[in-house]
């Protein structure tokens, strides 16, 4: 005869599924916080000491963003490009400030970048 499980046993099995795929989403999730984000392109030429690079400023307003994914996305595609050197947090949580040397990128580049991965970017004017 075929042994059965009972309801409780079902339900507990059910819900030990569900933790364990609560888990999986987890540290998936985690490990794409965990990966670093740095700029590849600290010094924007070899022949350019990097105490003369024409540091610009600009912030974008970021359209399409949901989640901590979206950000690291971002994030990833401008810090590929060759003259960002640095990116922080704008005002508020759907702004990017990007510090480039306007010798080697447009922020007309970083918005381009920006929609090519599906998101939308414009420039916050400066007060």
């Amino acid at each position: 005869m075929a042994s059965r499980l009972g309801k409780c046993q079902k339900d507990a099995v059910v819900g030990l599924a569900r933790c364990f795929f609560s888990a999986f989403l987890l540290s998936s999730f985690l490990s794409l916080l965990a990966e670093p984000i740095e700029a590849k392109n600290l010094e924007p030429t070899p022949t350019v000491p990097l105490e003369k690079v024409h540091r610009t400023k600009v912030t974008l307003a970021l359209q399409g963003m949901h989640c901590a994914g979206c950000s690291i996305k971002i994030r990833k595609a401008l810090l590929k490009l060759n003259g960002v050197l640095s990116l922080s947090d704008g005002a508020s949580k759907k702004e990017l400030v990007v510090h480039f040397d306007d010798r080697l990128i447009h922020h007309k580049d970083l918005i381009k970048a920006v929609e090519e991965i599906g998101y939308g970017a414009k420039v916050v004017p400066s007060t």
